[in-house]
């Protein structure tokens, strides 16, 4: 008996140590990389335009009778270069130098260098469509240094090239008011770069 008491009082057995936990092998999380900056936005555009002038309305003036000239009786070229800046995605304001001579039918003395001036106007544009609209203001007009004023509209479709290039036609009807009452319509053909 005082051996089994003897055994009772001898020290406590140490704990049993716990089996370490299994090793579960981890696979990395795949690396994401971030996404490349959306393109820049091409806001700013030029534009060179050649027309043909197809008919004109001129009215009288003093002793000088009303005219309708059509390509028969003289024909009218034109030229445009013009800068802008898209104000929206579907507004644009644009100012273009607009330039103007007649091949034919010129009095005897006369210049065949007709219309230099300036168009700034706003243009409206979806999906390749586009109508514009704005103040003539010439330095020249009908061959003579003189001012000339009046109303620019424009409606045509461009169509979208690589490189922000384009190429459209057009239909242009400039109404002018101050020195005489005209009214012309040219078809227009356009070459556009946005950047």
């Amino acid at each position: 008996m005082a051996c089994a008491v003897a055994r009772a009082a001898g020290p406590e057995e140490a704990p049993a140590t716990p089996a370490p936990a299994p090793v579960v092998a981890t696979t990395p999380a795949p690396l994401i990389e971030p996404a490349p900056p959306p393109p820049r936005p091409r806001r700013f555009f030029v534009h060179l335009n050649e027309s043909f002038n197809l008919y004109t309305y001129v009215g009288d003036k003093g002793a000088l009778p009303a005219q309708n000239l059509t390509p028969d009786k003289r024909i009218g070229l034109g030229q445009q270069l013009g800068f802008g800046y898209a104000v929206l995605p579907y507004l644009r304001v644009a100012l273009t130098l607009q330039l103007g001579e007649s091949a034919t039918g010129v009095a005897p003395g006369g210049s065949h260098f007709t219309t230099f001036g300036f168009i700034p106007w706003v243009i409206f544009t979806t999906h390749g469509f586009s109508a514009g609209i704005g103040p003539l203001l010439w330095a020249r007009a009908y061959g003579k240094n003189q001012f000339e004023t009046g109303i620019f509209f424009s409606t045509g479709y461009v169509w979208k090239l690589p490189h922000g290039f384009g190429l459209g036609v057009a239909v242009q009807t400039p109404l002018t008011l101050y020195q005489r009452l005209t009214f012309q319509v040219s078809p227009v053909v356009t070459a556009t770069y946005t950047f």
